[in-house]
């Protein structure tokens, strides 16, 4: 999902939704969910309407999912690197001491 745009893959949803929602008008919460619910949930569907938990929940396992995809990819290109720092000290004992510094060579001009 990380190869995809995660915020586009819910924007296109919330648009549709502000588009189809009238700028003044404000949702209806049903009176059970007024008695369970806190006050700062009450707010978020009044304005959102009764679907922005379900959306924002999704929203967030996109992205959790993107976060822990990349810090995978991370984990591996480290280490790749490590083995590859590996490698170039191995390389580098190969290679005679005299030559290892091309600056110290002197020329036979």
């Amino acid at each position: 999902m990380a190869k995809q745009s995660v915020r586009k893959l819910f924007e296109h949803a919330l648009q549709a939704k502000q588009l189809q929602k009238p700028k003044a008008q404000s949702y209806e919460v049903p009176e059970a969910l007024l008695e369970l619910m806190p006050k700062e949930s009450i707010e978020i569907i009044k304005h959102f309407g009764i679907d922005a938990p379900n959306l924002l929940n999704r929203y967030c396992c996109g992205l959790e999912d993107a976060v822990i995809e990349q810090a995978t990819a991370h984990k591996d290109y480290r280490e790749k690197c490590l083995i590859l720092a590996d490698e170039v000290v191995r390389l580098r004992e190969l290679v005679p001491e005299e030559l290892r510094h091309p600056n110290n060579l002197q020329s036979d001009d």
